[in-house]
């Protein structure tokens, strides 16, 4: 692999850790300024997602190697050694001697003499103590120190470690933790009102992409990995990629032909447009985002899709005064979140959170939720959900909307009864269904 595609890895990541860019735009970004080979790409991918999901443990490892305190070093320098590093343990196709000579080089061209000479010292030995690495005795003690464990062996924030392990336990909280650190498959929703999934599948199979059906929903299917037929499908508007999960929530509604439906927090469109193709693009979708350029991309999923019923609109959902009240037939208040339960898909984002945002999120979402109340027919149904697994944010904020709301009862939940089992609420969890952990809470208004 050439070392262009070394450096690239290292800028885009610097991009993402110092600059606060988001790692699939930075990626795509600079890609696509770049003339290289497929292999080389797919090798700079590689690198900057695995090296990110990775990023706790190879500063944990990092550190019981470096004689220097990793935050005293230069940005470039410690990158270099992590993605050194993450080569090292992690890529078992890359020679060791190409892992450590190229980080060296690295460390060279955005350093000096010194640094080069630290990356090489710090990397060969991490080469030759991988027996020490892989010893219990390397980490922190599971039994006394459990959220320090996971922290450091799977990669995660202390304090998410601390909060799962407290509400899961060490064993379940590691199921967790793993699940997160494992490539997520490409899942992508069928859009019904174009085509159907065997028809889809079939297309597929002809251009050599290996895809297949999921048992739920009926529209889900798994391909592996992408290619132009894939990309042109999309394009045309026959497929749509969305995480599993997120498909659930438009069946969990069940919005009907000719109904007027409500989604106040729509961008950039899945769900929005899925419950459009449940409506057989009949009725009314009021879509609303904060953002000009979110609600654009709402619009254009709906053309691409050829949905028409779909009205997008910049606005704050926190006040809909200008809507009429009791106007809808159903309403989505698919709140904004800290996005815990979807840390796979987003291996930079891990690294983002911080726990003061789990309340104000959940007093942001009260807000939307009260405020969407008001425009919901008698007998009309609101879903609450997430992409979150923080209780603050879940459960206790769906309870603070039921008790602020004694005109709102929980409605069992009718779609997908081997997962559901009936209830009106329900977390996802990986260890529990093997899915994203989002969260679904189903309230009817009384008549």
């Amino acid at each position: 692999m050439s070392v262009n595609a070394r450096q690239l890895a290292l800028q885009i990541l610097y991009d993402i850790s110092y600059e606060g860019a988001y790692a699939n735009l930075a990626l795509s970004a600079a890609l696509s300024r770049v003339q290289s080979a497929a292999a080389d790409r797919a090798f700079c991918t590689e690198l900057v997602y695995g090296t990110l999901r990775r990023q706790g443990t190879l500063d944990y490892i990092l550190s019981r190697f470096c004689r220097e305190k990793l935050a005293k070093l230069p940005p470039l320098i410690l990158l270099a050694l992590r993605l050194g590093a993450y080569q090292l343990l992690y890529m078992d196709k890359i020679p060791a001697s190409a892992a450590v000579n190229e980080s060296v080089k690295l460390a060279r061209r955005f350093g000096h003499q010194g640094t080069a000479g630290l990356t090489n010292a710090v990397l060969r030995r991490i080469d030759r103590e991988r027996a020490a690495i892989a010893a219990p005795a390397f980490w922190p003690d599971k039994a006394s120190a459990p959220a320090e464990f996971l922290a450091a062996y799977y990669s995660h924030p202390l304090w998410l470690t601390e909060e799962w392990c407290s509400r899961f336990g060490l064993a379940d909280a590691a199921k967790l933790c793993d699940f997160n650190n494992r490539p997520a498959p490409y899942t992508l929703r069928v859009n019904t009102l174009r085509t159907d999934r065997s028809a889809v599948l079939s297309l597929l199979a002809a251009a050599g992409i290996d895809a297949k059906p999921l048992p739920y929903p009926a529209e889900a299917i798994e391909a592996a990995g992408g290619g132009v037929a894939l990309s042109e499908l999309i394009e045309k508007g026959l497929l749509y990629p969305q995480q599993l999960s997120s498909m659930l929530a438009a069946h969990v509604l069940a919005p009907e032909p000719g109904q007027t439906v409500l989604d106040v927090c729509a961008a950039p469109g899945g769900k929005t447009t899925h419950m459009a193709a449940l409506m057989q693009n009949q009725g009314r979708i009021l879509a609303f985002d904060t953002h000009e350029h979110k609600v654009k991309l709402i619009e254009q999923n709906a053309r691409r899709q050829g949905i028409a019923i779909i009205q997008a609109a910049v606005a704050d959902s926190r006040d809909l005064s200008s809507l009429p009240d009791a106007m809808s037939d159903r309403i989505l208040v698919d709140a904004p979140c800290s996005g815990l339960g979807v840390l796979r898909s987003r291996p930079d984002a891990r690294w983002r959170k911080q726990p003061e945002a789990e309340r104000e999120l959940a007093a942001l979402s009260v807000q939307i939720f009260d405020e969407a109340a008001k425009k919901l027919k008698p007998g009309g149904r609101l879903l609450f959900s997430t992409c979150t697994i923080s209780e603050i944010e879940n459960e206790q904020a769906a309870a603070r909307f039921a008790a602020m709301h004694p005109e709102f009862v929980p409605r069992p939940i009718e779609y997908l009864p081997e997962v559901f089992q009936h209830q009106p609420s329900l977390q996802l969890l990986p260890f529990r269904q093997g899915l994203e952990g989002f969260f679904f809470a189903l309230f009817e208004k009384r008549r």
